[in-house]
This record gives structure tokens, sequence and C-alpha cells, in this order.
């Protein structure tokens, strides 16, 4: 699982790095579009307006159909070609926002997976953890049931030495028997066995003492080894209510990660949908800044209209006093009684005249200030390219004619500095002495 994991970020990264790279690839061709339109646009403006002048200002010859059928065609495929570059950048935009998609939907798909399987090792560890507790426990308690069985092993062979010994008395009390017996004989034909019997008898009773010391021995060890067995059995006790305890906790963990693992699950689809909320939001964003656009151009046309009616008074107040106001100028028109309708489609037809004579004029006021501008450009490169010309010529003459003359030091002067093109050139000759 954790190598898994360690895929899954190796993964997480070259996705991110595809990712950054796709947004960047993403603002060059953004760029790469807007530069090329603002080509495209400033060619088709040079188009127009070389259409619409009478002399060329950088020739200053008349143009001509030729002349204008040469610009466009050297324009034309200037702007195909920015054109044709757009198309593919597009299409090229086109695939790397689909791809951002699929990458951002990978890149969330990683992330989640790479927590819940980090999740999934934490419980995991812990449940070996427990295992490994568990198992211990099973131990310690197979080991005590070991000692117990050894215990009662040995109980049982105490019970049984002890058993046999128990015989002594019974054998005592039979020579004691025997020894009366005996003492009811003849002194003299038993007085070997009576010393015989004695002594089997002491011998006897040497035994019983040391048997009744093994007995009160065993009866110390015995009672030692039910005491360690009763607290083996209470250590088995507790042990068997841990391993209860433990399992219950087993029980109570698998059924949290169930709990959590559904909790994810609806987390992912709670995420799911306000992703589907978020894209629905930027829909309407979108359409409502397409709206905000519509809205403006339609706020620049009134603006516009407006600009017809110069003296117009804006009545700058709300709806309900505007409609007031309407209907009181309804009820002074009505009071006004008819029009002559002629009189306004003649006025009408005089404003048209109007306009459209005040647009051309405008229209010829931006060309001439245009083409000012063009000749002003023209003047300004026409006067470095002549001063520059001069100096190098100035430079040549003077060297030239002090090949020729050492006498004296010639060189050209402009007659009127500040407008070489209104005066001429004067050679200085300065002599020397």
């Amino acid at each position: 699982d954790e190598k898994k994991v360690e895929q899954l970020r190796l993964s997480l990264r070259e996705k991110t790095e595809d990712l950054n790279n796709s947004e960047k690839r993403e603002r060059e061709i953004e760029k790469i579009i807007l530069i090329n339109n603002s080509k495209i646009e400033e060619h088709k403006k040079i188009i127009e307006k070389i259409g619409k002048l009478d002399i060329c200002p950088l020739c200053k010859s008349k143009i001509t159909e030729e002349h204008i059928h040469s610009i466009k065609d050297e324009a034309n495929p200037k702007i195909e070609s920015f054109e044709k570059e757009i198309s593919e950048v597009e299409s090229e935009l086109k695939e790397i926002l689909s791809k951002k998609s699929v990458l951002k939907k990978e890149v969330d798909s990683i992330n989640s997976e790479i927590q819940k399987r980090q999740s999934d090792l934490g419980k995991l560890n812990l449940i070996h953890e427990k295992n490994i507790q568990v198992k211990n426990l099973n131990e310690k308690i197979e080991s005590g049931k070991n000692e117990v069985t050894q215990i009662i092993k040995d109980k049982k062979k105490l019970e049984d030495s002890f058993d046999e010994n128990s015989n002594v008395e019974e054998k005592y009390e039979t020579l004691k028997i025997e020894v009366e017996e005996v003492s009811l004989r003849s002194k003299e034909n038993l007085s070997s066995e009576i010393s015989f019997k004695q002594r089997e008898f002491e011998r006897t009773i040497i035994s019983l003492k040391q048997f009744s010391r093994e007995k009160e021995e065993l009866s110390e060890e015995l009672s030692g080894i039910e005491k360690s067995l009763s607290e083996k059995e209470k250590i088995l006790e507790v042990k068997r209510k841990e391993e209860e305890e433990l399992t219950k906790k087993a029980k109570k963990y698998i059924e949290e990660r169930d709990f959590f693992q559904q909790k994810i699950r609806e987390s992912e689809m709670e995420l799911s949908e306000k992703r589907n909320s978020i894209y629905n939001v930027e829909q309407v964003t979108n359409n409502l800044k397409i709206e905000r656009a519509k809205k403006g151009a339609e706020i620049e046309n009134l603006e516009t209209e407006i600009l017809e009616f110069p003296e117009a008074e804006i009545i700058r107040t709300n709806k309900e006093v505007l409609i007031e106001r309407l209907k009181k100028s309804e009820e002074t028109l009505i009071k006004i009684g008819a029009v002559n309708m002629r009189a306004l489609e003649v006025y009408e037809e005089v404003k048209k005249e109007y306009d459209l004579i005040q647009d051309k004029v405008e229209t010829i006021t931006r060309e001439k200030e245009g083409v000012l501008k063009i000749i002003h450009e023209i003047d300004i490169k026409k006067r470095k390219a002549f001063l520059g010309t001069l100096t190098e010529l100035n430079e040549i003459f003077t060297r030239n004619f002090s090949q020729i003359s050492t006498k004296g030091q010639v060189f050209l002067e402009i007659q009127n500095k500040k407008e070489p093109f209104e005066g001429g050139v004067d050679v200085i000759v300065k002599t020397g002495h």
C-alpha cells in the first residue's frame, strides 16, 4: 500500500507539472492570438485608409487602383498568415483546455485516493498492532494453561504418593498385633524373633515419622500449588476479559473504518455536486459577462445618440418622476394639437443630410489628422536622413579639399538650421595665413 501511495504521489507530481505546462502554453497562445489580431486589424486599417486617400503619404504620388491592389497584395498574404496561425493556435488551445479539464479531474481524483489510502494505512497499522497484542495475550494464555495442566499433574502425583504412604499406619498396626502375639509366646523360644520384630518396628516408626514429614512438606507444596493455580486462573480470566475487550475495540475500529469510508464516498459525491454547481455558476457568470458587454454596447449607443442632442437636458431622477413628467409632456403635446407632418418629414431629411455631411466632415478630419501624422513622421525621417547624408557629404567634401589644397579649410553649412528644407547650403571657406 505504501508503494502504491508513492506511485500515486509521483503520478500527482507529473500531472501537476503537465497542468502547469498547459496553463503556460495557454497564456502564450492567448498572447499570440492577441498580437496577431492586432496586426490583422492594423493591416486592414492601412488598406481602408489607403482606399480613402487621394495622395500616397509615402511616395507623394496619386493613388491609383494599381497602387491599391499592390498594397492589398502585399497585406493580404500577411493577414492570411496571421489568420492561419490564429486558427492553428486556437485548435491547439481547444486541445489544451480539454487536456486541462481532464488533468484537473485526474489531480483531484489522485489527491482523494492518496488521502483515502493514507487513512487506510493508519487504520491498518493500528489493527496490526492490536493483532500483535492479541497474539501475545493468546500465547500468555496458552502458557498459563500449560502451567495449570502441569500443576494438576503434579498434584495428582503427590496425592498418589500420599495414598501409598498411608499404608504405613496399617503396617504399624499389623506389626503391633504381631508383637503382642509374639509376647504371648514363650520368651525362650521367641527371643530372637522379638528382637528382630522390635528392630523392624523401630525402623517402621522411623519411616512413619519420615513419611509424616514428607506429608507435611507435600501438603505445604500442594497448598502453594493450589494458591499459584488460583492466581493463574485469575490472570487467565483477566486476559480473557482483555481479549474480549480488544475484540470489541477491533470490531469498533472496523465499524468506524466502514463509517468513514461511507462518509468519504458521500463527501466525494457532494464534492462532485459542488463542482457541477461551480460549473453552472461559471456558465451563469459568463452569460452575465456577455449580457454586461451587450448592455455596455447599448449604453455606448445611447451615449452616441445623446451626443446628437448636445443642448438636451439630462434628467437625473427616479423612474416614477420620469413617468409623471412623461405624462405631463404628453398632455402638453395634446394641448398643442396637430403638427405639420410634412414639415417633420422635411426636417428629418435635412437632419439626415446634415448628419451625413457631419459624418463625412468627421471622417475627413480624422483622415486628415492621420495623414498629417504620417507626413510628420515622414518629415522627421526625411530630415534625419538629410542631416545624416549632409554630415557624410561634408566629411567627404572637407577631406577631398584638404587633399587638393593645404591653404585653408572648406566645409558645408545649412542656411536655415531650424528648417533645413526652407533654405540652401553654403560652402564656407576658411583660408590660412
